[in-house]
């Protein structure tokens, strides 16, 4: 052990700088002053071989002759003498802050540092290299460009070309069973796994949203283009019969006297009549006789807020999932109008146009009810160029079962009244 005159800690033998104060021990050795130091810059390898480090050359002792610095027995040297400065340390606190070191760990085999002047091999918590007394790096644990690498290195991993990665998440050169992925960060979406069954498990969410809106797009231009929708929405035309329907709501109260003829699909003829009264959207009167050959009768329904009633033979309540009376069904919710001109009806100068409405409306007041099997009813309408009142209509209804047979219609409706009270009311 060599003891370093200025602060007295025990060095291991071949250590050439105290590892504490980094102090030149072979100048004191040699009786050199502390002027005789190294010289920067100047180096000759230290030994040959593979293990060849670079040394300072001037005033520099070099190891007595024989073999190579045993690596393995200067730690272990190390080691032993680190222990015994920890014990000194612990025991002298008046020696100055510059020199003082605790917590010294000596564990070579996993914590090296490498001089990066010399290239040589300290213990990780030394502060001085014990071979050419260069004050090392505090986080320094990378040895030097020209010194051998530590065998305990671990070599680095070869990496792969990145695969290309299908939609959901999942490599091409992967199963598809055996991945699965992921929503994006912070949509909510679950995990679905690429090689599952069913709609899901085949598209994301954002993919079935996508493709819902499509699916609505599509029903919408069906609608407006193949239904007539786009002339009962935006046309003119479809302006003008909503406009006539405001003004026979903004009347007092109006009337319709109604002709009527059926035809069977046997061939069999008759004929009928009726009216229509309205006081208020909630307040309307239907009333038609039929000549039904060998059972003629007569059917009435009437509708008193949400509530509609239908005579047969006595007053009843209705479904309205099945019936309706209200008389402004006649000019809403239509679809395919054809402007058919104008024409006069009498003396008044008319609009005239052709549409479609749903059946339900004639059928109640026919005392048939719903039907599936019933057509559309066909309507032709004349509105009054001038004051946009309704003068007068025709409506048809094909395939109506009427007391058992399949039965066409065509009812005529004339503007008989305007204003007139009727004193509409619910059935006691």
């Amino acid at each position: 052990m060599k003891k370093c005159e200025l602060c007295g800690f025990d060095n291991p033998d071949q250590a050439r700088f105290c590892m504490k104060c980094s102090r030149d021990l072979d100048a004191v050795e040699s009786g050199k002053g502390p002027g005789d130091t190294v010289e920067p810059g100047a180096f000759v390898p230290a030994a040959s071989g593979d293990n060849a480090r670079l040394a300072p050359t001037a005033n520099v002792r070099r190891p007595s002759a024989g073999s190579p610095m045993d690596i393995e027995m200067s730690e272990q040297q190390a080691a032993a003498s680190i222990e015994s400065y920890e014990s000194q340390v612990a025991s002298d606190s008046n020696e100055p802050p510059e020199i003082q070191l605790s917590g010294i760990a000596a564990d070579f085999a996993e914590n090296q540092r490498y001089c990066d002047q010399c290239g040589h091999a300290n213990p990780k918590k030394q502060r001085y290299c014990q071979q050419c007394g260069k004050a090392l790096e505090v986080d320094a644990l990378t040895p030097a460009m020209n010194a051998p690498r530590p065998s305990t290195m671990i070599p680095l991993a070869t990496t792969e070309p990145p695969q290309p990665v299908r939609p959901g998440g999942t490599a091409w050169g992967a199963p598809a069973s055996d991945c699965y992925s992921e929503g994006p960060p912070g949509t909510g979406s679950s995990r679905s796994f690429a090689g599952s069954s069913g709609f899901a498990g085949a598209f994301g969410v954002r993919e079935i949203i996508v493709a819902m809106v499509g699916v609505l797009i599509v029903f919408a231009l069906v609608y407006l283009f193949a239904f007539g929708g786009y002339d009962s929405l935006f046309s003119g035309k479809a302006k003008k019969i909503r406009g006539a329907a405001g003004v026979m709501q903004r009347l007092p109260s109006f009337q319709y006297n109604i002709t009527a003829a059926f035809e069977t699909v046997d061939g069999v003829q008759y004929g009928g009549s009726g009216k229509l009264l309205f006081e208020t959207p909630d307040k309307t009167y239907w009333e038609m006789s039929l000549g039904t050959p060998g059972k003629p009768g007569v059917t009435a329904s009437m509708q008193i807020g949400d509530k509609i009633y239908g005579n047969g033979p006595a007053w009843q309540t209705a479904d309205p999932a099945q019936s309706t009376a209200d008389a402004l069904g006649l000019w809403r919710d239509f679809s395919s109008v054809e402007d058919l001109g104008t024409q006069v009806i009498g003396t008044t100068n008319c609009l005239h146009y052709k549409y479609r409405i749903q059946p339900k409306l004639i059928t109640t007041a026919l005392g048939a009810g719903a039907q599936s099997g019933a057509s559309d009813a066909v309507i032709e309408i004349w509105i009054d160029s001038a004051s946009s009142t309704v003068v007068k209509m025709t409506v048809q209804v094909f395939n109506v079962m009427i007391q058992g047979a399949s039965t066409n219609v065509t009812m005529t409706f004339d503007l008989a009244a305007t204003g007139q009270p009727y004193n509409i009311k619910a059935p006691q």
